[in-house]
């Protein structure tokens, strides 16, 4: 029943920001923005207040995103890179900011997916012990002992996809449960229940005047 999700992660649409090809997004983009203490971490698509994002932000991120993680850290040494971001720049003023803003957040939000589930047990070797190190780098390793990534192509790697792969990987481990048609079904047995409740609730006092 997950199938459009894993579409999505693991096939994402061609993004354009800006002007400029988005990558997919990956666990190093998420990095990156964490690092740089970027607001649009802070904003979903359905948002209406976005205030908090202005042009920079958004620039910012999609500077980002348009680069590998290894690129990303070398941005800064390459001597051309005051005259790129001038040309840059000078296109992303004839664009709407806002069509702009909406089509990063869909952007990040559809590459950030994953399963929802219904029990977590555990995922890890410390049962009923959360564990301290970060979900980042927990993905990250997961991906280079699991998947035998290289490091850089693991901070490469899409975010929504590596979630995926992490749960199932625990789902089939016994510890985490993956939400599935069953709890569906039951979902929607206990939301008729609720509402004929309801009903019955308000034809009782529909009938006995106040």
């Amino acid at each position: 029943m997950h199938e459009a999700a894993l579409a999505q992660a693991a096939l994402p649409a061609p993004t354009v920001c800006f002007g400029l090809e988005l990558r997919p997004y990956s666990i190093g983009h998420e990095l990156f923005l964490i690092r740089e203490h970027n607001p649009i971490l802070l904003v979903g698509p359905a948002d209406a207040d976005r205030s908090i994002v202005k042009t920079r932000d958004l620039a910012e991120a999609v500077l980002i995103c348009c680069q590998s993680f290894e690129e990303c850290k070398r941005m800064h040494s390459d001597w051309l890179i005051g005259l790129k971001l001038g040309l840059w720049r000078r296109r992303a003023e004839k664009m709407n900011p806002e069509l702009q803003l909406q089509a990063f957040l869909d952007y990040r939000a559809s590459g950030s997916l994953e399963f929802p589930i219904t029990e977590r047990v555990t995922c890890g070797a410390n049962p009923g012990r959360p564990p301290g190190a970060p979900f980042l780098l927990r993905l990250h390793q997961f991906l280079v002992t699991r998947l035998n990534k290289s490091e850089s192509a693991a901070w490469d790697y899409p975010l929504g996809l590596a979630k995926m792969q992490w749960l199932t990987y625990w789902e089939l481990e016994g510890s985490v449960n993956i939400y599935n048609s069953h709890d569906a079904q039951f979902d929607r047995y206990c939301a008729e229940e609720d509402a004929k409740e309801l009903a019955a609730l308000k034809a009782k006092e529909a009938a006995c005047p106040a």
